[in-house]
């Protein structure tokens, strides 16, 4: 199993953190929050670097994301009109 200060390497590497976003883009939900959990965390100190920047954006798409799908399932559940944009 990958430990989490191996990842944190990878995040900062010009190969490496493009790794990194396949696992965000590809792993199941569950394992998506775990490790969005523990990246959040360092997100300002990843913003130094320049490929730590490119982690930064997709784990801010991402989070972005998960909120508006959670706004949207809220309101679907309650029979709200869902808004497409």
């Amino acid at each position: 199993m990958l430990k989490f200060n191996e990842m944190q390497a990878m995040m900062k590497d010009p190969f490496g953190n493009y790794v990194v976003q396949k696992v965000l883009e590809t792993c199941d939900d569950q394992s998506r929050e775990l490790i969005l959990s523990r990246i959040r965390i360092h997100l300002t100190a990843l913003k130094k670097y320049t490929y730590g920047k490119h982690i930064v954006s997709r784990v801010e798409k991402l989070i972005a994301t998960g909120e508006k799908h959670v706004a949207l399932s809220m309101n679907s559940s309650r029979g709200n009109p869902v808004l497409k944009n």
